[in-house]
This record gives C-alpha cells, structure tokens and sequence, in this order.
C-alpha cells in the first residue's frame, strides 16, 4: 500500500513539472519571426502619415468600373484612409477556394 502511494506521488510530481515547463515554453517570445511581426505591426500600427487622409472618387478612377461603383455604393468615398484591414473567413472549405480560383 505504502509503495503504490509512493507511485501515485511521484507520477503526480512530474506530470505538474512537465505541465510547468509547458506553461513557461509558450509564454516565452522564442520566435524571432513572431517577434518581427509584432514590432512590424507595432511600428504599422503607431504610424500617423495617414491621419486626416480621406477617400476620393480620384482615389478609384484608375479601377475598373465594378470596384468604383462597389466603392460608392459601399459609402467609401468621405470616410478616412485606414493603414490595414482585417479579413475573417468562416466556414470556408478547400472545394470553395478552389472554385474561385
């Protein structure tokens, strides 16, 4: 009885050091293209070369038709320039991505 306690203990011991060392491993910033992209997008992010800088119709005159009148309809022209922009897909499977290929 005595030595399966003694089992149970030492298992328990070393699967809380290995979940530690887990633990410390992924918060420490090892990557340096991790920490390239941070200082990147730091650096994009407190730009200010692009404030008060609006949308005009002139921006789009050198695009095809479809994206002037998607910009007008979409209310893009008066609103402020952004630096970047974020784009969340869904439920996308390879079979769509393929097809509009």
């Amino acid at each position: 009885m005595k030595g399966s306690k003694n089992i149970i203990m030492v298992v328990l011991g070393v699967l809380i050091i290995v979940i530690g060392i887990l633990v410390v491993y992924f918060n420490i910033s090892y990557s340096p293209l991790k920490n390239n992209f941070k200082s990147d997008f730091k650096a994009l992010d407190t730009e200010k070369n692009m404030k008060n800088e609006y949308f005009t119709k002139e921006d789009f005159s050198d695009f095809p038709d479809a994206i002037v009148k998607y910009m007008e309809n979409n209310n893009f022209i008066g609103k402020e320039k952004m630096g970047y922009t974020y784009m969340g897909y869904e439920n996308v499977g390879m079979d769509t991505i393929i097809s509009t290929i």
